[in-house]
């Protein structure tokens, strides 16, 4: 994909955690994240590696700028292994839409999430 285009959509992605998800933490140290595709009816589940590939963008405008990126939103500083704990899973729901939840805090507190979506992480 051109940067140019990376850029739409990670400002699409900006813009929408912006206005869904406000006001929005900020955090310091490695933080534990789960992200959550609920697909519709007629639509399929995903292989796991386009599954994590899908949130490239959506995390990237979660990180704290840095060299060429001016825009982003500062809720986690990075998206290596050491800063970020990451978990994506996906479950067909009851709507026609597919809608995407993320629930995030710092490594050591447990996270506050749905029982549909806590069974998909054992």
């Amino acid at each position: 994909m051109k940067w140019f285009v990376q850029d739409r959509f990670k400002n699409e992605a900006i813009n929408r955690l912006v206005v869904y998800g406000s006001p929005y933490p900020q955090y310091q140290g490695k933080v534990r994240m789960v992200i959550a595709r609920m697909y519709g009816k007629r639509q399929r589940d995903l292989d796991t590696d386009n599954m994590y590939g899908g949130c490239k963008l959506l995390i990237d405008a979660m990180k704290t700028p840095k060299g060429r990126a001016r825009r982003c939103l500062s809720i986690i500083k990075e998206d290596n292994p050491a800063a970020l704990h990451l978990r994506v899973v996906q479950f067909k729901g009851e709507s026609e839409h597919c809608e995407i939840g993320i629930w995030a805090c710092p490594f050591e507190e447990a996270l506050d999430i749905p029982e549909e979506v806590a069974r998909l992480l054992d």
